[in-house]
Order: C-alpha cells, then structure tokens, then sequence
C-alpha cells in the first residue's frame, strides 16, 4: 500500500509487513514515478500473490492540481493503471483525490478508457461542460516547469528499504505471477483446495488476500487532506468511473 508513511511504518502484529509505503517529495514527474512504480508494484505482486486488487486512482498528484504538489501527466499516471491491468487479476478502480476540478475528470475517463482497451481523441467533444476545459478544449494537458526534488539516489535508496521489507514476507506458495514486461498471469487463478473445516479461524489464509494500492494520493509527509467527493464527467461515449458509482454517456451530472 503506497501511503503518507515512511518505509519503516510496516504493520504491527500480525499485520507485519503487509504496509508497503514510498514517501516522496514534490514535483515526481512521470519517469520518476514509472521508475518506482513497476518495480515495487511488481514486487508486491510477487511476494503477496493477490487474489484481487483494489486500485486507488486520486488525481492529486496530476500537474497543476491545487493541494497536489506532483508534476504527473494524464497519460504517466495513467502509466500505473496501465501496469496494473496487465496483470490480468480482478481489480476493482475507484477514484480519490483531486482538486483542480476540470482535470479530474480528463484524468477518469482517459483511464477508463486504458481500462477498456478504447482509444479517446484528444480533442474535447462538445457538451454541457465544455466551457471547462477552454482554452485548449483539449483532453491533455501539458506539464509544468517545476523542479522534480525526487533525485534518483533518494529514490533507489527508498526501493532498496522497501524491498528488504519484502524479503521478509513468507512467499504465498502456488503459481508465480509474472512482473515483466510480457504478463501471462491466467485471470482465474485459484488458491488450493483446503477442507474449511480443519482450518484455523484466527489464522490469516494467504492466496486469499487482496491488495490495495493508494497509488496517487502521495504528499509530502507533514500534508493530510480531506478528499472531497466529484461527481463530474466528461461527455465522452464511455461508461465513466465515478467515487460515487458508474454512469454513462446522456446521464446528467452536476459537480457538488
């Protein structure tokens, strides 16, 4: 789970080890965030073995947001979901985090889009909101100048914390999930038969679990916000994921 923690805040308990975090500083861009983002999301998938996969998609960390101090574009954050999918395990793609109003939605509907395998013109289509998104009128927006304080020593330094964390976590036996560039993970994967009778209640069921990755809500460590919910939409012939549910092309929504 990618957090506002440090490396060392790990779980407790039984818990253990099962709090995978990687603070940042502002300005990540998108090959920084690619850079991290594989490697530690393919570790965590092959150690943990998910069953599922609840994937967070704030829009926060998108350039030009508000609260957001991140320097991502639409198509770089939409990299991880990419990445993700490519897995072929159930996953459930929920909203989260953003502030800059009119780059919300660009940012849904383009993943929804990667979700669906659907090519989106970058050119806006005309509806109710147009107004928007002026001047461009345009899905993508170009990324700022600021400076990217994620130097790559810090951030190999961080992935090496994180991956001696994961050497701990007793590897779930059965099919290895493959974390290249080429995935063939079948979609149906299923743990063992086991006699539910003879198993212990209080004891955690490994293969059975399922990982949430809070992929793009990152701040810096001393920042927490409150993430207001949108429901707002771009009118693009597509279903469109919302915090709030799914809805589709005709359907009229108003931001709250």
């Amino acid at each position: 789970m990618f957090c506002v923690c440090l490396p060392q805040d790990v779980g407790a308990n039984d818990g253990k080890n099962y709090a995978i975090n990687f603070p940042l500083h502002d300005g990540m861009d998108d090959d920084s965030f690619r850079a991290i983002f594989r490697p530690v999301i393919g570790k965590i998938m092959e150690v943990y073995q998910p069953g599922a996969v609840v994937l967070q998609c704030g829009a926060d960390s998108l350039t030009g947001d508000r609260l957001g101090c991140f320097n991502l574009s639409i198509k770089g954050h939409a990299d991880c979901v990419e990445y993700v999918k490519g897995f072929g395990i159930p996953t459930l793609v929920l909203g989260g985090g953003g502030y800059t109003l009119r780059n919300v939605p660009r940012c849904w509907t383009y993943e929804t889009a990667v979700l669906l395998g659907v090519d989106v013109k970058d050119a806006l289509p005309y509806n109710d909101y147009f107004e928007y998104y002026g001047p461009d009128y345009r899905l993508h927006m170009p990324v700022s100048n600021m400076e990217n304080a994620n130097k790559p020593e810090y951030l190999d330094n961080v992935k090496v914390q994180i991956f001696d964390i994961l050497k701990q976590v007793e590897p779930v036996p059965g099919v290895t999930v493959q974390t290249g560039s080429s995935l063939e993970t079948p979609a149906d994967l299923k743990a063992p038969e086991q006699d539910e009778d003879k198993l212990n209640p209080d004891a955690r069921q490994m293969g059975k679990q399922m990982v949430s990755f809070m992929c793009f809500a990152f701040l810096k460590c001393d920042q927490v916000h409150l993430h207001p919910q949108f429901n707002f939409m771009l009118n693009w012939p597509i279903p469109f994921l919302s915090p709030v549910g799914a809805f589709r092309h005709g359907e009229e929504r108003t931001p709250r």
